[in-house]
């Protein structure tokens, strides 16, 4: 039996795994298997929850999108075990975190073993509901015979998580951090000087008068090359003017 996955992928199928995003962000869900090419699978009984008894069906138990604005009509791709879909990250009121499950029901493609079963032929253009998706399926269904051995498939529940910020609570979480983060190294600075004050003041003392006669002495050597090459330019513009009187 082949291990499953369900993973939110940024901007495209093979994009990097995505953990945290604001509500618009486009956001792409991948299903996928390791498997050899005798398996394929059906995604169906897709769910968004907050994590307190809220719910939402995204893809119904016939693996057909129960609203395109919410989640686009999955994708299964030819040459490899993946489908995909897109939808753009949206949340609960007053939750951060949503959670996705879903069921993949695994199949053989021996003796045309998924044909019946995936990939599901749902309606596409305006949407008028499952019932219609409902009917393209069983209408595909109707010239397959299906024996006991075809029933036989297993069913995997995979699920993904993802932090979802509305862009103003982004902003203040980043701004909260970084004053928190302001705050403490003031405290630490605070603490270190109350507690090591005459350390650092004999330190800043003894500091003050050793680099104090070094910069003095080094603007002073420095002040006298820029004299030196004054004087040279000077004496090479006076020169000049001599030559050219002559």
């Amino acid at each position: 039996m082949p291990k499953c996955f369900y993973s939110l992928r940024k901007d495209h199928v093979d994009g990097p795994p995505m953990q945290f995003a604001r509500v618009g962000d486009k956001v792409v869900h991948r299903w996928e298997c390791d498997s050899d090419d005798i398996y394929k699978f059906l995604v169906k009984d897709c769910y968004v929850e907050d994590g307190h008894g809220k719910r939402i069906e995204v893809v119904d138990p016939n693996g057909c999108t129960t609203d395109p604005v919410l989640l686009s009509d999955l994708v299964y791709e030819p040459n490899r075990p993946t489908a995909s879909a897109e939808s753009h990250v949206f949340k609960f009121a007053d939750v951060s975190l949503l959670y996705f499950q879903c069921q993949m029901q695994i199949c053989l493609k021996m003796e045309e073993g998924c044909r019946a079963l995936t990939p599901p032929r749902c309606t596409t253009g305006e949407y008028h509901g499952s019932v219609d998706r409902h009917r393209e399926r069983a209408k595909r269904a109707i010239n397959v015979t299906v024996t006991p051995d075809r029933l036989k498939s297993d069913e995997l529940d995979v699920r993904d998580q993802i932090s979802v910020f509305d862009i103003d609570e982004a902003v203040d979480k980043l701004l909260t951090t970084q004053h928190n983060r302001a705050n403490a190294a003031g405290s630490m600075l605070y603490e270190f000087e109350q507690s090591n004050g005459d350390g650092v003041q004999s330190v800043c003392n003894s500091i003050t008068k050793s680099d104090l006669l070094m910069v003095v002495s080094s603007l002073s050597f420095l002040l006298l090359i820029l004299m030196a090459i004054l004087t040279i330019l000077l004496r090479r513009t006076n020169s000049m003017k001599q030559i050219r009187f002559f």
